[in-house]
């Protein structure tokens, strides 16, 4: 079975889009950046999100800033 653009709709059709620098960013305004590009968060290790003390400033993220991913993708933070 063909899927043609007429079959889908804007939620199904991802773009790609440029991750943001977020390093030296707090998570709460990494986490808001990152979902203003359309972008969600993610921590490398297994921390539940609300262990992650106030003052958390991202030291490192996967991928870096200036690639382009898809719509929704995630990007992992240290």
């Amino acid at each position: 079975m063909e899927v043609t653009q007429d079959n889908l709709t804007s939620e199904d059709i991802k773009v790609n889009v440029e991750v943001p620098n977020i390093i030296g960013l707090t998570y709460k305004e990494a986490k808001k950046t990152l979902e203003d590009a359309g972008l969600k968060i993610t921590m490398r290790e297994d921390i539940d999100v609300k262990d992650i003390p106030e003052d958390f400033i991202v030291s490192n993220q996967v991928p870096s800033s200036g690639v382009q991913v898809l719509e929704g993708g995630n990007v992992i933070v240290e």
